[in-house]
Formats: C-alpha cells, sequence, structure tokens
C-alpha cells in the first residue's frame, strides 16, 4: 500500500465493541474498518479470533504479530493469552531499539 493509503486505513478511530460486549474489553475502529486496540494491546491494529488466533500489528513499532493456538480457547474470550505473547513481542522491539 501506499503511504496515503495506509494512513487513511488507520484514521479517524471511533469506540466500538464486540457483540454480545465483553466487560473489560474495548477497542476503536478506523475509517479503514480496522479494529485498533486498547488495553494491554495499546498500539495494535487489526483483529483476533474466537479460540486465541491474533492477525495484529504494530505501526510504531513497525512489527506484525501472528498466534494460532493448537487448543480452542473458548473460555479466554478476552485473549489474554494472545495479549501477554503480543506485550512481550512489543517489549523485545522496544529493548533491542535502545
Amino acid at each position: 500500500l501506499q503511504e496515503p493509503t495506509w494512513q487513511a486505513m488507520h484514521d479517524n478511530p471511533t469506540p466500538g465493541e464486540i457483540l454480545p460486549p465483553v466487560k473489560g474489553f474495548s477497542f476503536d475502529f478506523t475509517q479503514g474498518g480496522l479494529a485498533r486496540f486498547k488495553g494491554g494491546r495499546d498500539g495494535y491494529y487489526g483483529w483476533f479470533g474466537f479460540g486465541g488466533s491474533v492477525m495484529q500489528w504494530h505501526p510504531e513499532l513497525k512489527i506484525g504479530f501472528g498466534y494460532t493456538p493448537t487448543l480452542l480457547q473458548w473460555y479466554d474470550i478476552q485473549n489474554k493469552k494472545g495479549a501477554r505473547l503480543q506485550q512481550l513481542a512489543a517489549q523485545c522491539v522496544i529493548d533491542l531499539q535502545r
């Protein structure tokens, strides 16, 4: 994608929620229909799936993150395991940039 298109896809985030709403979990939808995550996934855009899969990227850190568990984790609706792994990946990049 060209830079103006990339920027347009990530612009104008507005509050959104998944249906049914999950307490303590929020994100914004951008102009391009991307989810911008908050609360443990700050800076990441993209999506995750039921059961624990994640496909997101962090434009500021210039990294992508994909994770597919081998077990359906239906009980982890907020995908906390994926969030912990993303935090570790982001911290590794930050540490390497120092």
